[in-house]
């Protein structure tokens, strides 16, 4: 290979990064400008459109961790009990928090129709549950919300029985509607 072949090349190089690099740069900007651009905004495949909608790494710094867990109430009792959410989310920690929050519907979605898909979410999980423990069904379903202090010990490191709570009854066997996931 001489060296006038070297320098062919690096051209070609150098102008597939920048392509890549301005694609990336482009598809950012349509997704950023999509909700107020309206008609003016730039076009962009959905596959792409979902693909960018990840948050950016360093666009926030948490200073509390958080986990939503499930909670049932057995029927014939006034007590919550846990529910391993990896059974219905087999998943990592990161992965099943989305999935349980329904991100991807969550900000498209007002509070009825958010609340409306924990509510299916909710029937879902109870109905298997029942259909798996059939000698102890359960009559209510719950989404908690924990939150506590990071640390750099660990995730849980920081985790206290007080710490802040939040419940949404999502699903229940009775007539009863399930809570608004206010």
């Amino acid at each position: 290979m001489t060296l006038a072949d070297r320098r062919m090349r690096i051209p070609a190089a150098s102008w597939l990064r920048g392509a890549i690099g301005l694609g990336i740069v482009y598809c950012n900007l349509a997704v950023v400008a999509g909700p107020y651009g309206g008609r003016y905004a730039p076009p962009l495949p959905p596959e792409l459109r979902e693909a960018f909608l990840i948050f950016g790494v360093f666009s926030w710094y948490e200073t509390s961790n958080s986990e939503l867990t499930i909670w049932g109430m057995p029927e014939g009792s006034e007590h919550w009990i846990a529910i391993a959410a990896s059974d219905y989310f087999p998943h990592d920690r990161a992965e099943r928090s989305t999935r349980m929050w329904a991100a991807r519907h969550y900000r498209l979605l007002d509070r009825e129709s958010h609340g409306a898909v924990w509510e299916s979410l909710g029937r879902k999980i109870l109905e298997r549950y029942n259909r798996e423990h059939p000698r102890a069904p359960m009559r209510k379903l719950a989404f908690q919300l924990v939150t506590w202090p990071r640390s750099s010990e660990g995730f849980y490191a920081m985790l206290e029985p007080d710490s802040p709570r939040q419940y949404w009854v999502i699903a229940e066997t009775s007539a009863r509607s399930p809570r608004d996931p206010s």
